[in-house]
C-alpha cells in the first residue's frame, strides 16, 4: 500500500507469520538519508490486543508501507466470502463424487457383478475424476441389461 493511501488512527492488515492481524497506525516517520534523494517512510503502530500471541506483546512496531494489506474490514470480508466460496466448492465436490461412484456401482448392479474394494475400476469399468469410463469388456453387459430393462418397459408399457 502506499504511504499517501495510510491513515493515522486506521486499522489495517498486515502479515504477521502465517495469520492476518490487525494493525492500529499510530505515526507515519519520514526520514531522509542523503541530501538528494527520496525519503525513507516507515508506519508505526500496534498489533491489536487480541490478535497478539503473547499478552506482554504490546510493543510500537515499525512496519514499511507495502506491509499494509489493505483497511482489516474489507480484507476480513473478501477472506470470509473466499471461505464461504471454497466451502461450496468442496460441498459440489463432494456431490458430485458421490453421484460418480453410485453410478459405478449401480453399472455394477446391472451386469451382476460385485464392486471392488477400492472403487477405483474393474475389468468392465473405471472411476474417475471426471465421470466413469465404460471399458471395452462392459460395453456387451450393460447393453444386455440396459436392453433388457427396455423390453420390460415395453411389456409394460
Amino acid at each position: 500500500m502506499q504511504t499517501s493511501k495510510v491513515r493515522i488512527g486506521d486499522t489495517y492488515a498486515i502479515v504477521v507469520g502465517r495469520r492476518t492481524v490487525r494493525f492500529h497506525v499510530e505515526a507515519i516517520v519520514s526520514r531522509k538519508l542523503q541530501n538528494k534523494g527520496n525519503a525513507a517512510n516507515s508506519i508505526e503502530g500496534h498489533i491489536h490486543s487480541e490478535d497478539r500471541l503473547d499478552e506482554g506483546d504490546d510493543k510500537l512496531l515499525s512496519v514499511e508501507a507495502s506491509a499494509l494489506i489493505w483497511p482489516f474490514e474489507e480484507v476480513a470480508e473478501l477472506r470470509a466470502k473466499a471461505v464461504a466460496e471454497r466451502a461450496e466448492e468442496y460441498r459440489i465436490a463432494t456431490e458430485e463424487k458421490a453421484d460418480r461412484v453410485a453410478l459405478f456401482e449401480l453399472l455394477h448392479a446391472l451386469i451382476g457383478k460385485p464392486t471392488t474394494a477400492t472403487l477405483t475400476g474393474s475389468e468392465h469399468y473405471r472411476l474417475c475424476s471426471y465421470g466413469v469410463d465404460i471399458l471395452k469388456p462392459g460395453v456387451k453387459p450393460l447393453l444386455a441389461a440396459l436392453r433388457g430393462a427396455k423390453d420390460a418397459l415395453d411389456r409394460d408399457a
